[in-house]
């Protein structure tokens, strides 16, 4: 009897730390997949905005429902915040190697990328032109030309 309980003491912590550290990897750190960080970058979008958590309402009278009524913050600062968090999304998109991952994966990843790419353009860092718009922005640091 004692070395059974011994040897299911063992096999809780080890699957505790087993638990542990693939919820570090899923929230934190690397996810095991491209998928599960798409989940984790679309929650921790959802929970800077949430005026759009409402609208989708996943959450919306349960006992996570802390966003509803909530606006998110405007001015520069928010627009700062959002363009880091673009530009740190994308990063973590490109540690994953398209090469390897699978054809539906590979479309995830090139959503992604079309996203944040869309979204991570900081427009007031264009060297080109002073009228620089997120439409036109080729990269972080610069513009295409105005072709029109």
């Amino acid at each position: 009897m004692k070395k059974a309980l011994r040897i299911v003491g063992w096999s809780a912590v080890v699957l505790l730390l087993v638990g542990a550290y693939a919820g570090y990897r899923i929230v934190w750190g690397q996810p095991f997949t491209i998928n599960q960080l798409a989940n984790r970058q679309a929650m921790f979008f959802l929970v800077r905005n949430p005026e759009l958590f409402t609208m989708i309402g996943i959450a919306d009278g349960t006992v996570v429902d802390r966003h509803s009524g909530r606006l998110a913050a405007v001015g520069v600062e928010k627009r700062d915040a959002d363009y880091a968090f673009a530009e740190q999304a994308m990063a973590e998109v490109k540690r994953f190697d398209r090469a390897k991952l699978d054809p539906q994966q590979q479309i995830t990843y090139d959503v992604l990328l079309d996203f944040y790419g869309s979204h991570g353009c900081r427009p007031r860092a264009c060297t080109r032109s002073a009228r620089c718009s997120a439409r036109r922005c080729s990269s972080r640091a610069s513009c295409r030309p105005r072709t029109s």
